[in-house]
């Protein structure tokens, strides 16, 4: 396994044998469960595989930012006292909210973010299995995502795109997913949140700190998530030339 850090070494950069780098939800829910914890809270943009693995008694999702994700651990910790609750992001931030147990000897609690334990519990569950890491997490359900942006874009026309799929399923299909029959769900919790009759999953929220619009997709397929990212950035950035068109047109 090959590790690094960010500058400030709050996030991880790991990669199995093969020199595959993993994306932090996906390390975030093998160290969970090395750590048995019970209760998860994670981003709202995470991969469904930590609800489709059915390892945990309850996944909480929130915001983007890990101020939101260190608020639901400890709102975890005081409906479940007692019991191993643990957060993670999509970016490799970790966070323990209570008490775990490791060997028999005991974890303190460490609610702010941190990227060395998800390499050592990473380490860890790979000993203990005696399983390289490429099996950890292969052994996992089939989602994949993708993510990415389009820079440049007002927030207010961010803002303006989503309150106008919001309740118009038709237009947001077009959009979005244009070979899907109907849409599953819909969560508001941050940005648009849109699951399709597909399985595929597309995400569409302003950044909170740059005028962009960002793009977060999931399908059962790898490729598919990754082309699923570009076609929706392609899509919308045709809106927003559209719309400002027929804005300068009405002034």
């Amino acid at each position: 396994m090959l590790v690094s850090t960010d500058g400030d070494a709050d996030r991880p950069l790991i990669a199995d044998e093969r020199g595959e780098f993993l994306r932090g939800d996906i390390v975030g829910i093998l160290c969970v469960h090395y750590l048995e914890t019970s209760h998860i809270a994670t981003l709202v943009s995470s991969n469904t595989a930590v609800e489709k693995s059915a390892l945990f008694n309850s996944v909480a999702r929130t915001k983007i930012g890990s101020p939101y994700v260190i608020e639901a651990t400890s709102n975890l910790k005081d409906k479940h006292p007692g019991e191993v609750i643990a957060g993670y992001e999509a970016n490799g931030g970790f966070l323990i909210g209570s008490e775990a147990r490791v060997n028999d000897r005991p974890l303190m609690a460490l609610p702010t973010r941190d990227a060395i334990l998800f390499m050592l519990a990473l380490l860890g569950l790979s000993k203990e299995a005696n399983k390289p890491v490429l099996q950890l997490t292969t052994s996992l359900p089939k989602r994949y995502t993708a993510s990415d942006r389009l820079k440049d874009i007002p927030t207010d026309l961010c803002q303006q795109l989503i309150a106008s799929l919001i309740d118009n399923p038709v237009a947001t299909i077009k959009l979005l997913l244009p070979n899907a029959k109907h849409i599953l769900t819909i969560d508001q919790t941050d940005g648009l949140r849109v699951k399709f009759d597909t399985g595929d999953i597309v995400h569409l929220r302003p950044s909170g700190n740059a005028p962009e619009l960002r793009c977060y997709t999931e399908s059962s397929d790898k490729n598919k998530a990754h082309d699923l990212s570009i076609n929706c950035l392609m899509n919308t950035y045709e809106w927003f030339l559209k719309t400002k068109i027929e804005s300068a047109f009405r002034s």
